[in-house]
């Protein structure tokens, strides 16, 4: 299971993400939905720990991903962006 617990993101002195509490259960489907700019993505890019700067935790498996070293974090969690960000081409 990945659990959020009281997830926040400030960037540039905007509160993008703010208290968020969620679980995700292993083998199920889950879908975030909001309208543009309500945070999504911010909270995807957290949960794969491409953002560092978030407060709160999220764990996986009760381990806490902000404190695993880099491979371990690679090997419980990845992240497809809906654009193509690491290849210009």
């Amino acid at each position: 299971m990945l659990s959020v617990n009281n997830l926040s993101l400030i960037k540039n002195k905007k509160n993008i993400l703010k208290g968020i509490n969620a679980n995700f259960c292993t083998g199920k489907i889950h879908l975030l939905v909001g309208p543009s700019g309500s945070g999504k993505t911010s909270l995807l890019r957290c949960l794969a720990q491409l953002e560092e700067t978030y407060s709160g935790s999220i764990y996986y498996e009760n381990k806490e991903l902000k404190k695993l070293p880099s491979q371990g974090k690679r090997k419980v969690i990845g992240f497809v962006s809906q654009a193509y960000p690491l290849f210009p081409n």
